[in-house]
């Protein structure tokens, strides 16, 4: 993720930043959980990403991860 992934995903320039996180309340899924944030200074940015990056991206998980991952997408906004 970060040799492969997140450095394309940077090079869009959309995103402002960006976190790996470890999940510490381990589900009993035989193995260690991840979660990839990407920082957005606008929702306009976030859609741009979407629309012209995003499944570009998925397939490079994909490539790269194939059935070793779940993906999905949630929006969380900073209080």
């Amino acid at each position: 993720m970060r040799t492969f992934y997140l450095p394309a995903v940077m090079a869009t320039e959309l995103p402002t930043g960006h976190k790996i996180l470890r999940l510490l309340t381990e589900l009993d899924n035989g193995g260690v959980t991840y979660s990839v944030q990407l920082n957005f200074a606008t929702m306009e940015d976030y859609f741009t990403y979407l629309n012209r990056h995003a499944d570009a991206m998925q397939q490079r998980i994909h490539h790269r991860f194939a059935n070793q991952y779940v993906s999905f997408d949630t929006l969380l906004e900073e209080l």
